[in-house]
């Protein structure tokens, strides 16, 4: 009958465990990472996108703004334009 050391079974269970333990934490921090990514990427678009529509806002006040300015007849200019006469 062969003899077996008890120590080598003992150390490649425990070389065994220790490995598959190893790729199961890796496999799920893997996936926490994939996931939190996904997350960044979508916050990142939300904020171009939430950028992009204050910029309109602000083009649309501005020629709002601008228009208003226009329409708008100062004082100085009608009192000079009564002392001409």
């Amino acid at each position: 009958m062969i003899e077996t050391n008890p120590y080598l079974f003992n150390g490649i269970a425990a070389f065994f465990i220790a490995f598959t333990s190893g790729w199961i934490v890796f496999a799920i921090r893997n996936k926490q990472v994939s996931k939190l990514k996904k997350r960044i990427q979508q916050l990142e678009t939300e904020m171009l996108d939430n950028h992009s529509e204050i910029l309109r806002l602000e083009e649309q006040l501005f020629i709002r703004y601008k228009s208003a300015a226009a329409s708008v007849i100062s004082f100085n200019s009608a009192k000079a334009g009564k002392a001409g006469k």
